[in-house]
């Protein structure tokens, strides 16, 4: 669309300097992985874009995903919802103030939620129309999760408050709250009609929204800085001790537990069957999900991106893009890249490849000719383990893996599938 002869020159031009001045910093601060990089690992760059923020003021903090939804927040109060396949940007809404801190948003088909300051905005996911705002009783410890109905903001009081989503009464404005002992550092999951959260002081609840009973309380060894996880029949924790916990999830009892021996923080991956953590060692364990022993070991990942059927996509200790074999975990390549993608872009939804800095750059990956996403399963019932003489698992089951530890895989001992 041409520009008017009446608007001010000065003004058009200052605009232009400033937004090809943004594009420019963010460009420089992550830098495109190229085309000859992307595909010596079997790799493609499907679009890059520069989010609404400006480096000189703040910063990207998070990136969601949810059904072919690229969510980014920023330091400044936007949330901005962008085309998980294309990139094109859907909106973008100021919450609140940019002096006052936003959480990472909570999403469902409908809604988005998100906290600026002690206050919830709620808006509508198709526009990003702002629906309603509500005054929190406290001040977020972390970001909100949407169920179906519900908005759950974590409070630094260790309260957990629920909000109405559709509200046709006044009542509905007022919030079920469930008590803990010390904050949530992460936002709660979503498990059906059930909440999961773990407190900085060592627990894990789950509790049924919008109920007052309270269906368990799990005690870890050592604080939690990681959010629980969930692979039917287990509830998944993970301690700054370095043990991993299976917890019944109808009875919240100990199933197993399995010593790292170094703090967790990295979220716990449960993905297609697979259970996956990362200690702060820079150490990736996948474990046999129900009984806890190890399968395979890899060093040097610090960060998980995304998996596809056969890989993992993985963030070393030096930024770079690394590409480990699923079965064994033997690393097969490393992509060569000068970026620095310093916002985590935990993708359990698809196999696309989200990288993104700080400053606003953020660019999908895919693999070769892998035109539709892959969609992972999520929850994902795992089998019990077979006992003698027990039929085997019904077909379409996840499969039956890691009968007894396995010794640590040797870095690169598989050989790279791509070629040069």
């Amino acid at each position: 669309m041409p520009i008017s002869n009446r608007l001010i020159p000065g003004f058009c031009a200052a605009m232009a300097m400033l937004f090809a001045a943004q594009v420019g910093r963010a460009q420089n601060a992550g830098e495109l992985i190229s085309s000859t990089a992307a595909h010596q690992v079997g790799l493609e760059r499907m679009w890059s874009t520069a989010l609404r923020v400006d480096p000189a003021r703040g910063r990207v903090q998070s990136i969601r995903f949810h059904a072919n939804l690229v969510l980014a927040q920023t330091s400044l109060g936007i949330v901005q919802a962008i085309d998980a396949e294309t990139g094109r940007t859907y909106w973008s809404t100021e919450v609140g103030s940019a002096n006052l801190e936003t959480t990472p948003p909570g999403i469902n088909d409908k809604y988005v939620s998100v906290t600026n300051g002690s206050t919830l905005y709620v808006l509508a996911r198709p526009t990003g129309a702002i629906l309603f705002q509500q005054r929190l009783g406290g001040a977020p410890s972390a970001g909100s999760a949407t169920s179906d109905h519900d908005a759950l903001v974590p409070l630094s009081n260790g309260i957990l408050e629920a909000y109405k989503l559709d509200r046709t009464r006044p009542v509905d404005q007022i919030p079920q709250r469930y008590s803990g002992t010390g904050a949530a550092t992460t936002a709660p999951i979503i498990v059906g009609n059930r909440a999961l959260w773990s407190s900085h002081q060592g627990y894990i609840y789950s509790r049924e929204i919008a109920k007052t009973i309270l269906q368990f309380r799990f005690s870890l060894d050592d604080k939690v800085d990681a959010a629980p996880a969930f692979l039917s029949p287990f509830v998944y924790g993970a301690s700054r001790g370095g043990r991993v916990y299976a917890v019944d999830d109808a009875r919240g009892v100990e199933v197993w537990q399995f010593p790292t021996e170094n703090s967790i923080s990295e979220p716990i991956i449960t993905i297609d069957g697979k259970l996956l953590v990362i200690t702060e060692a820079a150490q990736m364990f996948r474990l046999d999900p129900r009984v806890g022993t190890q399968i395979w070991f890899a060093p040097n990942v610090s960060k998980f991106l995304s998996a596809s059927a056969g890989r993992l996509y993985v963030l070393d200790p030096q930024g770079r893009v690394n590409v480990l074999d699923a079965a064994s975990g033997s690393r097969l390549a490393v992509l060569s890249s000068r970026g620095t993608f310093d916002v985590p872009t935990v993708n359990m939804e698809t196999d696309r490849i989200y990288l993104c800095d700080s400053t606003g750059l953020i660019q999908c990956l895919r693999e070769l000719q892998q035109v539709q996403p892959l969609r992972h399963v999520r929850g994902y019932a795992i089998p019990p383990v077979k006992k003698p003489g027990e039929a085997p698992a019904a077909e379409g089951a996840a499969p039956a893996e890691g009968a007894a530890p396995a010794a640590p895989a040797a870095p690169g001992a598989a050989a790279n599938p791509f070629g040069s």
